[in-house]
């Protein structure tokens, strides 16, 4: 506390030489003392009497001094001791720094090796792109020409540097336009006409910015663009082939249907909005339930789905009724076919629907047609059969099967596989000719009728009145032939005993002495006998014969 000599310090209050930071905790250190607490050492700032200040340490214990209580106390001088630790301190400073230098140096390296590889790297990307990348300074200079601009305009590199980039556009206008946005925005996106070295025009997608230095000045621009010439191309062929698509969507006679995995309804064509009557709002979106018929939905959507579960499904074809806006029943066919994405997979399918109410109305008319003809067919008493080209059954009434049981003891099995001729025993070679024959004659579409005769089982001779209608396809070609066929054995048989009586008859009047002769109401010959022939040529000099007036002069 610099005092001259140590008596000036005795009779000084200790309090009076304390700063007045450290006033508090020595006032509370004196207490503890007094009331006979002890206390560790503590640092306290004093007041030296030229103003300055000292750190030092002060330990205190009670103790008797001339048989009074006292507090002894050792000061320490800590001002060598925080010099040193100062003094260590600048020495931890200076090392500190010298690393934080040492680093310095090691990451300013370490950046311009990342800045050169950096640089490399862009450089490297530059080069390669297939991007075009054009990079103008602010006087719109060119200062970048990558390999693929090179490419594409067909200017060398040293070409175009140091030129203004207004002669890479097909259009003065659209430059402009360009120039405009990046001072505007500081961008500029959108398609421009691009112009070659050789004057070809090519339309490019350009994304261009401007270009600023670290202290926010503009340095310049940079253009990325890209050749979308074929793109344009594809997107002109594609727009083509969806209004094509649209065309053959809406004005084809089937009604179709876009539909997902739970039969919603993602789109439809106008022929299926008509045939359902009902418009395309109340249609997209909706299941498919609410246009099919109750009972075809519960017949067949238990088959859908176990349809559309399948990974390689991929068509059926089924027929069903949908029920139209004013509750009438449309009969359709329908195609359902799978639709899939370029991983192969299932996502949608495509529902063909053919109106084919007509259609059934006219097979039901039909149906009815077949049932009366068949009906005419089965119930007619004559023998009736279709044969095809190669001579095989095509269809046969009930009738003609008894009758080849009956006469050949044969069962057709199969029709389709059974030749008429392997069914009949024919007479001889003659008879199988003129069967062919007549069959050949049918087949080049000229009817036919003849008698005909078979041997039945027992032996016995069979005739059969045949009549062979020609069966024409669309194109008036012969497919098939029809064959009527009458039993005419009784007839046949009572033909043979009429002229069996007949020649008895002739036998007889041939050899009579008598002159036998008939005639007509005109009195004219219808038979006569060979008497009766010598008798008028003898006696009236007259030929007799068929047809002779009795009335002439030369008879009477």
């Amino acid at each position: 506390m610099e005092f001259n000599k140590k008596e000036d310090f005795y009779g000084s209050n200790l309090l009076t030489f304390m700063h007045q930071d450290s006033l508090e905790l020595a006032i509370s250190c004196k207490n503890k003392l007094l009331n006979g607490e002890s206390i560790e050492a503590t640092e306290y700032r004093l007041k030296l009497a030229n103003g300055n200040l000292k750190q030092v340490e002060i330990s205190c214990i009670n103790t008797i001094f001339k048989e009074q209580p006292a507090i002894q106390m050792v000061v320490y001088d800590l001002t060598q001791k925080y010099e040193s630790e100062r003094e260590k301190r600048k020495l931890k400073l200076l090392l500190e720094e010298k690393d934080l230098y040492l680093h310095e140096l090691e990451y300013r390296k370490s950046v311009q090796k990342q800045l050169v590889e950096t640089q490399k790297f862009m450089r490297s990307l530059i080069e390669n792109s297939i991007d075009i990348i054009c990079a103008n300074e602010v006087s719109d200079k060119i200062v970048e020409f990558n390999p693929a601009a090179e490419k594409a305009f067909g200017y060398k590199r040293s070409e175009v540097i140091g030129k203004s980039a207004s002669f890479l556009f097909g259009s003065v206008e659209k430059n402009k336009n360009i120039l405009e946005s990046l001072n505007n925005t500081g961008y500029f996106v959108g398609e421009v006409i691009n112009l070659r070295k050789n004057g070809e025009k090519f339309i490019s997608y350009l994304s261009a910015a401007i270009l600023k230095d670290e202290k926010g000045n503009i340095i310049g621009s940079m253009g990325i663009s890209r050749d979308i010439t074929e793109v344009k191309i594809y997107e002109k062929e594609l727009k083509r082939t969806q209004e094509r698509y649209s065309t053959l969507f809406n004005q084809t006679h089937l009604g179709i249907l876009i539909i997902n995995k739970q039969s919603t309804i993602i789109e439809a064509n106008e022929r299926f909005i008509s045939m359902s009557g009902y418009t395309k709002k109340e249609v997209i979106n909706f299941p498919t339930k609410k246009f099919i018929h109750p009972e075809e939905y519960n017949k067949k959507q238990k088959l859908f789905e176990k349809l559309f579960s399948q990974p390689d499904f991929s068509q059926h074809v089924f027929e069903q009724r949908i029920i139209t806006k004013n509750n009438k029943i449309a009969f359709t066919r329908v195609t359902i076919s799978a639709l899939k994405d370029n991983d192969e997979k299932t996502g949608l399918f495509v529902k063909f629907i053919e109106d084919i109410t007509d259609e059934k109305l006219i097979q039901e008319k039909i149906q009815v047609q077949a049932s009366k003809l068949n009906a005419i067919f089965q119930s007619s008493s004559h023998l009736i059969w279709t044969i095809n080209q190669e001579g095989i059954l095509t269809s046969f009434n009930t009738n003609f099967a008894k009758y080849i049981y009956h006469n050949f003891k044969q069962t057709i099995v199969d029709p389709y596989k059974t030749n008429i001729k392997n069914l009949i025993h024919f007479h001889d070679g003659i008879n199988v000719n003129e069967w062919e024959n007549n069959y050949s004659k049918v087949f080049k579409g000229k009817q036919q009728r003849f008698e005909f005769c078979i041997i039945d089982q027992k032996g016995q001779n069979n005739w059969i009145e045949i009549f062979l209608h020609p069966i024409f396809n669309t194109e008036r070609n012969v497919v098939e032939v029809s064959g009527i066929g009458n039993d005419i054995t009784a007839r046949k048989k009572v033909e043979t005993q009429l002229k069996e009586q007949a020649a008895k008859m002739h036998a007889i009047i041939e050899s009579s002495s008598h002159l036998i002769w008939t005639i007509d109401k005109n009195s004219k010959l219808t038979s006569f006998n060979h008497n009766y022939a010598k008798f008028v040529e003898k006696n009236y000099e007259v030929d007799c014969k068929i047809g002779l007036s009795l009335n002439t002069d030369k008879m009477v």
